[in-house]
């Protein structure tokens, strides 16, 4: 027993040994992989991103300058728009121009006064055209040049009125025929690039153009481009015109020394018509960036170079580097560290509280574990001993709780049974319900279709009522008819035909309402244009009497539409009765519209008219005492006549 003992003694020992070595191991790993590798990782990452940060503000930085280069230039090119334009209206110049054609010393004045001004203005060439282009006047060979004919596109631009300011490339050649010559230089250049601007020069009167004047400034190394761009960027800056170098400016601190391009290079940007940027981001590299200048026609002709070191940005990048490399050896001392005291207050203890709660997963309460660490995990091994005695309260008291659960679950079936009882009823009570008012809607179905029926029935003796007023009525006219043609009497004759036409005017009324779906109301449009096609049908008045009817689209109750249609019979039937002359032609026009709740009615015809001595309203006819009693009495409106070359009748109500 005692060597038993011993031996276990020993292997326990050994077993705790290799956990640790395999913890240890895994601690290794993943100090390596996740803080080790992920920290030189983010170091490499970090000076390569620096390293293309500072390689991309240096690049940022001389686009930004380049940009203001150009816009230094191209306010260059603006001075020479404004100055061409001062030079075209100069007094000196628009006055004398016109003389200056046919008298040779009035152009000699004109070429000293522009040299004057041009050496004022620093240009190196000052030349007035004429209409035709030929030179007129120039500040650079006051004495010859003058006749001859310059044609250039720029030149025919201005003459039709265009001002422009470019830079362009001039030959020796061209400028020796314009009298002139290229400024002494070293290589002897056989073609210069100048900044040139040109204007129209306008008669006195602003009318007409009678010339171009044309500014001319050469840019060398005498003028003073580049040396105002150097200032305000302060880069090197070179113009070429092709690849030879015209014109150069060192800033006043030099950082480096200013090397040329290559030829390729140049030749690359008058290829490419575009900015062209050459890199050299190490110690004692340059950054190059080239602009191509482009002339009126839009092709380059030179190349402006801005060119800059970056020593600046490479001492700041060296900067980070060292700070980074600084900070990932501190990290790694400081991991190291870290897994000393890991192992020591961390690995040793977590072996032992192992053991420990090994011991309470079996169900040995009773035993505690001791505490060796005063730490986070010596405070585990205390919460682990309030544990195993919680567990054992907790068991007990589960005991309890799932004894009262079984209770409250027979209870809560108990109210279930009941609950569900009680839906039984009432889906029984709901059944009950439902029937009824199934029975209820079929009855009132029943009831609604009896209704429709007998309101289909209606309807049909509706329309049998008005159908047969109507033939009696027809009837009836009929007979009048009848007895009006066997009437010797033309008194009487003429008023069976009155009465023939009111009743057949009524007879349309109930034919309507026969024909319609509404046996209510009547529909005046329809109505007017029936009666007036009718009447003029009988009163043979359809070929010589138009008919202009502006009715709206009103509809009126029977009790309104049958005064209505009485009145408009009186009214058309004496217009054709009295108003107009045998084969006169003429126009009746009606007039009907809607206003709020009122109808207002306009007849007029442009007949022979109403007598001045009489008074229609206490005319004894029986047409026009129709005509008062329906509108005042039935319709209760108002009513008005008035005398025109013809007779207009105006009356309104409103509308029941």
């Amino acid at each position: 027993m005692i060597v038993a003992m011993h031996t276990d003694h020993h292997a326990l020992p050994a077993q705790n040994s290799r956990q640790s070595a395999a913890l240890l191991q895994q601690i290794n790993r993943a100090f390596v992989w996740c803080m080790f590798i992920p920290m030189l990782l983010a170091t490499v990452i970090s000076i390569a991103v620096f390293n293309s940060s500072s390689k991309t503000e240096a690049i940022g930085k001389i686009e930004a300058d380049l940009k203001t280069a150009l816009l230094i230039y191209q306010d260059s090119e603006r001075d020479m728009f404004f100055m061409a334009q001062t030079y075209a209206q100069n007094k000196a110049v628009s006055f004398l121009l016109p003389y200056a054609v046919s008298a040779a010393n009035v152009g000699l004045k004109v070429s000293l006064e522009l040299a004057r001004m041009a050496k004022l203005n620093n240009l190196d060439m000052v030349t007035v055209v004429g209409e035709a282009g030929e030179v007129i006047a120039c500040s650079h060979a006051p004495y010859r040049a003058m006749g001859i004919v310059l044609d250039k596109s720029y030149i025919r631009a201005a003459l039709a009125g265009k001002t422009q300011a470019f830079t362009e490339r001039v030959t020796r050649e061209e400028l020796s025929r314009e009298g002139g010559f290229l400024p002494n230089q070293d290589d002897d250049p056989q073609q210069m690039l100048c900044q040139t601007g040109v204007s129209p020069i306008y008669s006195s009167d602003r009318i007409h153009i009678i010339g171009a004047v044309i500014l001319k400034k050469f840019i060398n190394n005498a003028s003073e481009m580049a040396v105002r761009i150097s200032e305000t960027t302060g880069l090197h800056v070179v113009l070429y015109e092709g690849v030879r170098m015209i014109s150069k400016a060192e800033p006043s601190v030099k950082t480096i020394e200013f090397v040329s391009t290559p030829e390729p290079v140049l030749e690359s940007v008058y290829r490419q018509m575009r900015i062209v940027s050459s890199t050299g981001f190490y110690r004692g590299g340059r950054l190059s960036i080239h602009s191509p200048i482009l002339d009126f026609n839009g092709v380059p002709v030179g190349i402006m170079m801005l060119q800059s070191g970056v020593q600046p940005f490479i001492r700041g990048r060296d900067t980070i580097v060292t700070s980074l490399i600084i900070i990932l050896s501190i990290g790694i001392f400081l991991l190291y560290m870290l897994r000393g005291f890991l192992v020591r207050h961390v690995v040793n203890p977590i072996h032992l509280l192992k053991a420990g709660a090994e011991a309470i997963g079996k169900g040995r309460y009773e035993r505690d574990i001791e505490i060796i660490a005063h730490n986070e995990i010596g405070e585990l091994t205390g919460a682990f001993n309030k544990m195993a005695y919680h567990l054992k309260v907790t068991y007990h008291s589960l005991e309890s709780e799932i004894q009262g659960h079984r209770q409250s679950e027979m209870a809560l079936e108990k109210a279930r049974d009941e609950l569900e009882r009680r839906v039984i009823e009432r889906t029984a009570d709901l059944s009950l319900s439902n029937s009824r008012l199934k029975l209820e809607i079929e009855e009132r179905m029943r009831t609604a279709e009896q209704f429709r029926e007998a309101l289909a029935e209606k309807e049909v003796l509706l329309k049998e009522v008005h159908h047969r007023v109507k033939n009696n009525l027809q009837i009836i006219s009929g007979l009048l008819d009848m007895t009006r043609n066997r009437c010797a009497d033309q008194q009487v004759s003429d008023l069976l035909s009155g009465a023939c036409t009111r009743i057949h005017t009524m007879a349309m009324i109930h034919n309507q309402l026969y024909q319609s779906t509404r046996f209510d109301r009547i529909n005046m449009q329809d109505y007017i244009r029936e009666l007036a096609a009718h009447l003029s049908q009988v009163y043979g008045k359809a070929t010589w009497v138009s008919m202009d009817i502006h009715v709206e689209n009103i509809t009126l109750s029977l009790i309104q539409a049958m005064p209505c249609a009485l009145i408009f019979n009186e009214l058309i039937s004496n217009s054709f009765k009295h108003a107009f002359k045998p084969d006169q032609v003429g126009t009746i026009a009606i007039f009907m519209s809607a206003i709020d709740d009122s109808i207002s009615v306009r007849f007029q015809d442009n007949g022979v008219g109403i007598p001045e001595d009489m008074d229609l309203l206490k005319a004894k006819s029986l047409g026009m005492k129709l005509i008062n009693n329906l509108v005042v009495k039935q319709l209760k409106g108002s009513l008005r006549i008035r005398r025109n070359p013809g007779t207009e009748i105006s009356f309104s109500f409103r509308i029941s």
